[in-house]
């Protein structure tokens, strides 16, 4: 079945809240990844393993967690917000259950494309990140020449 282009929408969307070095950690701990409980036996959901390599306060493993993660506040009425949506429906497709209104008939979110998706944001964020190493080394190289010429015309 076709992906829907919204698992793809909310899927980008809410990995951008989480750093590189949490995307790597699920990539490199997908033999984790669980349905149906934020954490188990050493296993956890996806924003659980997502959250992991963050600080303590900031770890995803309750419904409560992850509404502040994403908003900044708890309860009922952080459900509502725009900015929480996306990751409240990726957890209800991941657990299988209904998310007609949101995603069609699409009914259970495949660990593939998420981690095609992770990969695709790895990339890119790595290819962010060389391109702003390269600025900088240029902008360096610059820098230093200017503060060479003061000193010569002395």
């Amino acid at each position: 079945m076709q992906v829907p282009q919204q698992v793809i929408d909310d899927l980008r969307f809410a990995l951008g809240f989480f750093p590189l070095k949490s995307l790597m950690h699920v990539r490199a701990n997908r033999h984790r990844l669980i349905r149906g409980h934020y954490r188990r036996d050493g296993k956890g959901c996806l924003f659980s393993l997502l959250s992991e390599p963050l600080p303590a306060d900031q770890q995803i493993f309750t419904r409560e967690t992850l509404t502040r993660f994403f908003t900044g506040i708890s309860g009922e009425q952080a459900r509502d917000l725009p900015e929480y949506q996306p990751a409240r429906w990726l957890v209800r497709l991941v657990d299988g259950q209904d998310c007609q209104g949101r995603y069609g008939s699409y009914t259970m979110l495949d660990w593939d494309v998420v981690l095609k998706v992770l990969d695709e944001q790895i990339s890119q964020r790595l290819q962010g990140e060389y391109q702003a190493e390269r600025v900088r080394q240029r902008v360096l190289k610059v820098l230093g020449g200017m503060i060479k010429r003061p000193r010569s015309m002395k």
